[in-house]
């Protein structure tokens, strides 16, 4: 029997961060977990891309953009949105969540997310509940760039 898994080692992995505005100072805690994590497992400083979108809303087309340029081996999504009872935030997740996916199908390439609702971060637990977050969101890009080259390579 065989089992294909991902690893969490990287020798030459080519990341691209999007990083929601909207909500920034949960958001630079979401991107310090996820860089942190890259760094921690082999990515170099140089290979990690990081662009900034004023919304949500805006991280699809950012993501478009990244992988029609073919040159990067994952993306990770950073961001956050407002209050978790209101019907245009659950929406607004959903709807990007669901772009992020037919991305990552449509240029066989990860496509991980990091979103936080806003309020639910409270005091003390927000740099650590977005840095986790964002480290999440790193560790499954890592994985799955490993599983898919070793998908490839069968």
């Amino acid at each position: 029997m065989r089992v294909i898994e991902g690893l969490l080692v990287v020798s030459k992995l080519r990341v691209a961060l999007v990083l929601s505005r909207q909500y920034g100072f949960i958001g630079e805690r979401l991107l310090e977990g996820a860089q942190k994590t890259l760094i921690r497992h082999g990515v170099r400083h140089q290979n990690i891309q990081v662009l900034r979108v004023p919304g949500l809303w805006d991280i699809p087309l950012a993501i478009q953009e990244i992988l029609l340029q073919g040159k990067t081996d994952g993306v990770i999504s950073l961001g956050s949105t407002g209050v978790k009872e209101y019907v245009c935030s659950e929406q607004c997740l959903l709807e990007v969540s669901r772009e992020l996916v037919r991305l990552s199908l449509e240029h066989r390439t990860p496509v991980s997310k990091g979103f936080l609702y806003a309020d639910s971060l409270k005091g003390a637990s927000l740099q650590e509940d977005a840095e986790n977050k964002g480290k999440d969101a790193a560790l499954s890009i890592i994985e799955m760039v490993n599983l898919l080259d070793q998908l490839r390579d069968i």
